[in-house]
């Protein structure tokens, strides 16, 4: 009995004793060794708790790192992740705010074309199409694709509240695949999304797209900018479109006219073509950068057309195969002129395009052609930075001065007076 008391007091005097110690240093129950992380399993959160060994005099086993999401770091030496950031929940916030910031002002683009389908009797039949546009000003102009509009005989516009108005077109370009439209009875449209600056884009960079693919309006997808600086044929198929935006934001039919989005919901492009076997999205979409509209837009609105620079020429990109042919250093840079059009501002400048010549064992070979090297001092590499160039900072009427590598191997100037593109609508 006696040992039984002494074994229940002994019980109690350790408990005591344990109970003042961790009062002198709760640290120290809390002991731990090697222990890098730990997941909260509700918010999936990492929180940090640092390698810690007991120090006895310092009475400190573990550190809690309550600092601030931004003060996170990722540090891979100690093998460490570490952060409050839920990337996912960030990703699908900053969507939705821009969903929502620029929903009101992106439209479903409705059209009806009218043909004829008996010449003898005038006979019409009607088909429709869709596609999407946004609002461009505080003066109710909206903007959207060329290639929706283009021969419409009625065209509607829907807004997100699913209210619907008769639209005029009022300019249209083909080459950059644009148009504005006017509503006819509705004056007070919500505000105009704001315009972005493609020149300063990035890949990698988020982009979001908003449409009515295959009638689905006010859709939104996202990717990325895929690729900056791509060229893709005008509608009309006579003319290139240089500095296109490359992304892998679902594109579909029904999205072409309809904005293309940065991550402050701030318009970059306008969606416009799409590289696919099946006519569905194939992760390549192509748009008309926001940049390349704000030169044309304001011209379709005050004339209805937008005159392009022509030089009259076409070229190819020199390559080493096609500068050693022609007996100049391989590693020479510009545009070889494949052709010259007849009563061009090129042919009238003197400019002398390439001939194609075979021997007798069927081999192909370039002759001759003025090699255009460089355009007022700006050096040349590539048809893509002569067609950029020429968008940027040439216009009809302008004179320019090429500097061109002759067949006989001498450099010389060529002054040109830029016209403007023949026949620019479909």
């Amino acid at each position: 009995m006696i040992f039984m008391i002494r074994n229940v007091y002994a019980i109690a005097i350790f408990i005591v004793l344990l109970v003042v110690l961790g009062c002198g240093g709760v640290e120290d129950t809390l002991t731990t060794e090697n222990i890098n992380l730990v997941q909260d399993p509700v918010s999936t959160n990492i929180v940090e708790i640092k390698e810690s060994t007991y120090d006895s005099d310092n009475e400190v086993a573990i550190e809690d790192n309550l600092s601030s999401p931004e003060d996170q770091v990722l540090n891979e030496d100690d093998d460490t992740i570490v952060g409050y950031i839920d990337v996912i929940g960030a990703y699908e916030l900053a969507i939705n705010d821009v969903y929502n910031k620029v929903l009101n002002s992106i439209v479903h683009v409705e059209v009806e074309y009218k043909s004829l389908s008996n010449a003898y009797t005038q006979q019409r039949n009607s088909s429709r199409g869709e596609g999407s546009g946004f609002v461009w000003d505080s003066k109710g102009h909206i903007v959207t694709n060329h290639h929706v509009v283009a021969s419409a005989s009625s065209i509607n516009v829907i807004f997100a509240d699913y209210s619907e108005y008769e639209a005029t077109l009022i300019g249209s370009d083909s080459d950059s695949d644009l148009a504005v439209l006017k509503l006819v009875s509705k004056n007070d449209l919500p505000n105009p999304i704001e315009h972005g600056d493609s020149d300063i884009l990035k890949v990698g960079q988020m982009a979001i797209a908003i449409g009515a693919p295959f009638g689905q309006e006010f859709t939104v997808t996202s990717g990325i900018i895929s690729a900056l600086g791509r060229t893709i044929q005008s509608v009309r198929g006579t003319f290139s479109n240089p500095k296109i935006i490359q992304t892998d934001a679902p594109i579909n039919p029904g999205n072409s006219g309809g904005p293309l989005l940065d991550k402050y919901g701030r318009v970059i492009g306008i969606n416009s073509q799409i590289a696919s076997a099946s006519g569905s999205n194939a992760g390549v979409g192509f748009v008309v950068p926001i940049n390349t509209a704000k030169l044309v837009v304001p011209e379709l609105i005050s004339s209805g057309k937008f005159d392009h620079p022509y030089l009259g020429i076409s070229g190819v990109t020199l390559r080493r195969q096609i500068a050693e042919s022609l007996d100049i250093p391989p590693n020479t840079r510009g545009i070889l002129v494949a052709q010259v059009v007849p009563n061009s501002p090129a042919e009238e400048a003197g400019l002398k395009s390439n001939e194609i010549k075979t021997t007798s064992g069927s081999i192909n070979y370039v002759s001759g052609g003025d090699i255009i090297i460089s355009v007022e001092g700006f050096p040349i590499r590539s048809m893509e930075e002569l067609l950029s160039y020429m968008s940027d900072n040439v216009r009809p009427g302008d004179q320019i001065t090429l500097q061109v590598i002759s067949f006989n191997g001498k450099t010389r100037d060529v002054n040109i007076s830029v016209g403007s593109r023949p026949n620019n609508q479909t």
